[in-house]
């Protein structure tokens, strides 16, 4: 029987401003976000030659790892549970909002998952992987992304840049829609999110605030079996931390015998080899999982994963679990701060006044003897800045007051001086 092994959602629900900024009047904005107005600039990132864009692939990949396991690690240490992150899922859905971002914003988001000081590298990594995995052949591995975007925004609610942007280089489908209907607009993108991840996700928004304007959606399916199916099962104790359960196990052979200094493990592949299932064991019986997690670090996990050996058998528990997280603290941990802060945050291509409310992901597994189910959705909550709302500015000189004549070339006074009385 053919399983799912991995189908994720991301969705960023965005929440814009009514008003953008006149080009003429931008660095005079930027310098009003020292008083904590935040304004629209004028997006900065070269996205033109994307399609010729070259970058060193090792070294991506080791900014993923490296927010692989940082995001791991924070993730154990605050949830003393069962955990399950999909990575992938939020890189690819923090890029879509990453595509719209500007200034310190930008560079905190990619310096969690890529290079903060080369922005195309990153989105042209990220668009390679959607690229490979929905070339994958000998299993179904399939990466979608989706923005809902108010289409009633006075003064443009998403830039056209951003839009050909998570178009042509994430793929992404552009719905604009009136978002007075929020039930509707919640009954639409759950349909989209439950089909894209064949019922795995039925339903991925559960609300959604009078004032949001966008909704960005990444989902990923991969359908897979063992390449060898296990073969034995059996009822045996797994020892866990809140004590001893019977459970069922399954047993077989698995193509790699993995070990390093902190443990073993072993590489059981999937149809076709290009995907496996790794798992690694303690040596030391009596770590708990978070300290054990934080001291593994990307070069580790490298070391242990090319240490393959022969075959080798294998017995684990056939298990189901499911976790849910909520993730802005852990974020904002990893440097990821100012796109958290209303005085800050700088998503200005895409409209003026955005900041991260919330960051949720849940996820589901199950692994039995002919393959692995897994599923996660995460969920990218933006708020509108109340700063944003204020009405246009207005200066009433009903007061003393200092006025100047002004030479404009070098900004000198010709007259200077101040009124107090009529």
């Amino acid at each position: 029987m053919k399983k799912k092994l991995l189908n994720t959602v991301l969705a960023a629900c965005m929440l814009l401003s009514g008003c953008s900024a006149p080009a003429a009047t931008v660095q005079e904005q930027a310098d009003e976000n020292t008083s904590g107005i935040i304004t629209a600039g004028v997006k900065k990132l070269d996205f033109k030659n994307l399609d010729s864009k070259s970058y060193d692939e090792e070294a991506m990949r080791g900014h993923f790892m490296k927010f692989v396991f940082d995001l791991y690690a924070k993730t154990a240490e605050e949830n003393d549970a069962n955990v399950m992150l999909s990575p992938y899922s939020l890189m690819s859905a923090l890029e879509l909002a990453a595509a719209g971002a500007d200034g310190d914003t930008l560079k905190q988001m990619l310096s969690l998952y890529g290079d903060p000081d080369d922005p195309e590298a990153t989105i042209k990594y990220v668009s390679d992987l959607m690229e490979k995995f929905n070339s994958s052949g000998d299993v179904k591995l399939k990466v979608a992304n989706a923005a809902w975007l108010q289409g009633k925004i006075k003064d443009s609610p998403a830039r056209e840049e951003y839009i050909k942007t998570i178009s042509d280089f994430l793929g992404s489908e552009i719905n604009m829609r009136d978002f007075g209907n929020k039930e509707g607009l919640k009954k639409e993108i759950n349909e989209w999110a439950d089909g894209k991840t064949d019922g795995k996700i039925p339903e991925l928004i559960d609300d959604l605030s009078p004032d949001c304007v966008a909704v960005l959606v990444n989902t990923i399916l991969f359908e897979g079996k063992w390449a060898k199916e296990f073969s034995g099962s059996m009822r045996s104790e797994f020892h866990g931390k809140s004590g001893d359960k019977k459970t069922e196990f399954i047993s077989g052979k698995a193509e790699v015998y993995l070990e390093s200094s902190k443990g073993k493990g072993f590489a059981k592949y999937y149809d076709g080899g290009d995907f496996a299932f790794v798992a690694l064991l303690p040596d030391d019986e009596n770590v708990s999982m978070a300290d054990f997690v934080k001291e593994l670090k990307p070069s580790e996990f490298e070391e242990f994963y090319k240490s393959g050996k022969e075959e080798v058998k294998v017995v684990m528990p056939s298990f189901e679990s499911r976790f849910k997280v909520k993730a802005p603290e852990i974020l904002q941990e990893l440097g990821m701060t100012d796109a958290f802060d209303p005085a800050k945050a700088d998503f200005g291509s895409i409209g003026e006044g955005l900041f991260i409310d919330d960051v949720i992901q849940e996820t589901y597994i199950k692994v039995d003897k002919e393959g692995t189910e897994a599923a996660a959705a995460s969920a990218v909550i933006m708020s509108k800045n109340a700063v944003s709302d204020r009405p246009e500015k207005i200066v009433k000189l009903d007061r003393p007051f200092v006025y100047a004549i002004v030479d404009r070339d070098f900004g000198t006074p010709v007259f200077i001086g101040h009124l107090q009385d009529i």
